[in-house]
Order: structure tokens, then sequence, then C-alpha cells
């Protein structure tokens, strides 16, 4: 292996100078708000929302998979479709509210529509 001589090295490293919000502009950090008033709930940091959606497509995909093996072993077309849309939605959806209210819509309609349509 080449060594190199220290002649070739950069004597200095470039950072860009901050900007009104402090060094947190130059490293790319998350600017603050120009009011002042931050959020400091961690519920409210964009990392805790993803989970928490994550965590609840999860949930839903189970009762999803739960309905369709239901409607699977009982001959019953309502939770086999229900089911299936219960574990497909949440892929298409970004918000944890939405998947909730759309999660409670599908799953009451699969309990209503159980019996009345088979």
């Amino acid at each position: 292996m080449e060594e190199i001589p220290l002649t070739r090295l950069p004597r200095k490293i470039h950072v860009p100078p901050p900007g009104p919000n402090g060094l947190r502009d130059a490293l790319g950090a998350r600017p603050r708000d120009p009011s002042g008033d931050e959020a400091t709930s961690p519920a409210t940091h964009p990392a805790s929302r993803a989970v928490m959606t994550l965590a609840l497509g999860f949930v839903v995909s189970l009762i999803g998979m739960a309905a369709f093996a239901y409607g699977k072993k009982t001959d019953r077309l309502v939770p086999v479709f229900g089911g299936v849309a219960l574990m497909i939605y949440p892929y298409f959806v970004p918000s944890a509210i939405a998947l909730a209210v759309i999660g409670a819509g599908l799953i009451s309609a699969i309990i209503v529509l159980r019996d009345a349509l088979d």
C-alpha cells in the first residue's frame, strides 16, 4: 500500500458559516420555529409519528389476517374481502389518524355485514 505524503492532505476542512439558527443550519439540522415555541413533546417528533403509524399498520394488518382466516374457514366472503382490505390499505395511508379511522370503518363493516350478506 502506497503511503500518502502529508503535503498532499488538505490543510483545512470547509465548514459552512452558521445561519440565523446558529450551527444547526450549517449541520443541516431541523430549523427552529421562528416564534421560539418549539414542541418538547416526544410524540410530536416525526420519528415517533412514523413508529406509531408503523405499529398501527401492523395491528390493523394482523386483524385483517385474522378476519381473512375466519372468512376462509367459515366460507364467508365478507370477512375474506374485508380481511384482504385490512391487510393491504395500510401500505397506502401515510397518516396514523387516517389509518385508525379507515381501519375502524372497515372492521365495523366486516362485523355489521358479516351475517347480512352471507
